[in-house]
């Protein structure tokens, strides 16, 4: 009997335990953390000393996860590309380039600035608000708006406070417009600005002084006009609401010329292609005949040219180049008289060499225009030919003006041959002599040898400048020429590199020319008026902030300007300060100082002249 009892009574406490051991479990489910099996690994108690104190888990290392709710994210959770993970910083750089550090930081248009900088100047700043709507910086009493992010998640933004004084913030009211003639800068009556963007566009016409009051504004307080008037080009502006001082649009004046081309003498001549070129080179406006019509901005003649294809002896399709000056006051173009030319090239041995390119140059007026054909002409080597199977070309050159002639034969060293005028009356022979082949080795700054890099080498034969460009092998190798002996400028360049330039002498025996190239990195600007209106056009040059050796620039002339969303971006700048020169018409001339390039983007603000 007493034996039932005692398996009864263990019975009973084994139940017990049972029991108990099941409640322990479904608190688990509700308390993680109480014990060994628990999320955290046993029960965290903390000390006003910070010691932390675990029980009911054996000794172990058991990492704590952290603190910051935010942080914390699930194992699978992805991470968003925006904002970056330790935030974005923001800081304000005054016109010595110093650090500012009493400024206020704000988001879109409305509300205040209320992010403050730390002790070092610096916002950070998780929202991504900044992003999507832009931001502000009060400092001063006065107002930056930035309105364009960058689509790439930058860990810093850097804000120039621009030297020329801001204008003060207002209540948005009537904007008022002021058109005049770019040239002359007198009022223009009587032009249409019609205002975009909205349901039913509205027109209006400016007074007798140019005057416009343009009343109603978009969401987001910018405007989109068209103006238009009687022989001006039609201008799209977008101008802010915000702006205290009136908008001056300057207009540029239409000038219709009609040319009239005739031959020395004035007998007709055959046009087969006609341009107008910019003082830069670039065209303007492109016609066929003897006779074109043509309308031009006033601005744009300033420096202007006329290149003129004359077909010569349509047999042979010999053409005749010929540029000058345009001159407004004369609409008259006189070819100069020109004859026929026959040109022979053969190797050492006497073989004629086939495809050899020939160029011809000449001045068309004085010594003083002696460099107008110096360069390639921007119509596609229109202005050259090539030899036939025996070796033999036919170029036109001037009977009464000195000329040069410039052959480029395959594997040759080019020869420029130079003549006073009425020489030349009988076939040029020439020798295409065997080219130099300089061979060029391009690295990185570690050393290694790069693939695929861009090699240029520029050289003077007889006052021309020749060009000859290569790209390196596997072995970051390669051969540049044909070219003649003497010094050559030789440049070199890969992505994610900057330019790197040596000065060599070529000669028949030579050793390598070894190029590294510096890491290059991007420069990112953005560029805005002080109510955040993107600016384009805006030029921007580029100087080493410590006045030390000059930036290597491209063997070509390479223009930075921002784009229609006022970005603006500097590709392979090496890792160093520089100071940034951004200058547009109409705006004050703005520069940031000590800028790198990198994951920084720098926001600059443009103000417009009083």
């Amino acid at each position: 009997m007493a034996r039932l009892r005692t398996r009864a009574h263990r019975s009973l406490l084994l139940v017990i335990a049972l029991a108990i051991l099941a409640l322990l479990l479904e608190m688990n489910r509700f308390l993680p953390g109480t014990w060994s099996g628990g999320d955290r690994g046993g029960a965290r108690q903390v000390s006003s000393s910070g010691a932390d104190t675990r029980t009911g888990v054996a000794e172990q290392d058991i990492p704590d996860t952290p603190e910051d709710a935010a942080v914390v994210k699930p194992p699978d959770a992805r991470s968003p590309e925006w904002p970056p993970k330790l935030g974005l910083l923001i800081e304000l750089r005054g016109v010595a380039g110093h650090l500012e550090t009493d400024w206020r930081l704000g988001v879109g248009d409305g509300g205040t600035e209320s992010d403050r900088p730390d002790e070092e100047g610096l916002v950070r700043s998780r929202d991504r608000r900044l992003h999507q709507q832009g931001f502000r910086i009060r400092t001063g009493g006065r107002l930056i708006r930035h309105r364009h992010g960058v689509d790439d998640p930058a860990t810093r933004w850097v804000v120039a406070v621009p030297r020329a004084a801001l204008p003060q913030q207002r209540a948005p009211a009537p904007l008022r417009l002021t058109v005049v003639d770019h040239e002359t800068g007198k009022p223009i009556p009587g032009a249409e600005v019609m205002q975009q963007g909205t349901a039913e566009p509205s027109t209006a016409r400016t007074d007798a002084a140019g005057r416009l009051n343009v009343r109603g504004r978009e969401r987001a307080g910018l405007l989109t006009l068209k103006v238009s008037a009687p022989s001006h080009e039609t201008r799209t502006v977008v101008l802010s609401t915000r702006d205290a001082e009136p908008a001056i649009v300057r207009m540029d004046r239409w000038v219709d010329l009609r040319l009239g081309i005739t031959a020395t003498g004035g007998s007709p001549v055959v046009v087969s292609a006609g341009y107008v070129l910019h003082a830069d080179g670039s065209i303007l406006a492109r016609f066929k005949g003897d006779t074109p019509a043509l309308r031009l901005r006033e601005k744009d003649l300033q420096g202007a040219w006329i290149e003129l294809h004359v077909i010569v002896d349509p047999e042979r399709r010999t053409v005749f180049p010929f540029r000058t000056r345009l001159v407004r006051t004369s609409t008259k173009v006189t070819v100069p008289e020109n004859r026929i030319l026959e040109v022979n090239v053969r190797d050492p041995e006497g073989n004629p060499v086939i495809n050899a390119r020939i160029k011809t140059r000449f001045s068309p007026r004085s010594s003083s225009e002696e460099g107008v054909y110096r360069g390639e002409s921007p119509l596609a080597q229109a202005d050259s030919t090539r030899t036939d199977g025996a070796g033999r070309a036919y170029v036109a050159v001037p009977t009464a003006l000195p000329y040069t002639v410039m052959v480029e034969a395959p594997q040759a060293a080019p020869l420029v041959r130079r003549f006073q005028a009425g020489d030349g009356n009988t076939p040029l022979e020439v020798i295409a002599e065997q080219g130099l082949q300089v061979p060029v080795r391009v690295r990185g700054s570690d050393g290694r040898v790069l693939r695929g890099a861009t090699i240029v080498a520029r050289a003077s034969v007889a006052g021309l400048r020749i060009a000859a460009h290569a790209m390196t092998d596997t072995e970051g190798r390669a051969d540049l020429g044909p070219l003649g002996e003497g010094p050559i400028e030789i440049f070199a360049w890969a992505p994610g590199h900057g330019w790197a330039a040596v000065v060599e002498t070529a000669a028949e025996v030579m050793g390598t020319v070894e190029l590294r190239l510096p890491p290059g990195a991007r420069l990112t600007l953005v560029v805005e008026d002080p109510f955040g209106v993107a600016l384009v056009g805006v030029h921007a040059e580029v100087t080493p902030a410590d006045g030390g050796r000059p930036l290597v620039s491209p063997p070509r002339d390479v223009t930075w300007r921002s784009d229609r969303t006022g970005h603006l971006y500097i590709p392979d700048l090496p890792d160093r300060l520089y100071d940034v020169t951004l200058t547009l018409p109409g705006y004050g001339l703005e520069k940031l100082t000590n800028v790198r390039p990198g994951g920084s983007t720098y926001f600059a603000t443009l103000v417009r002249n009083q």
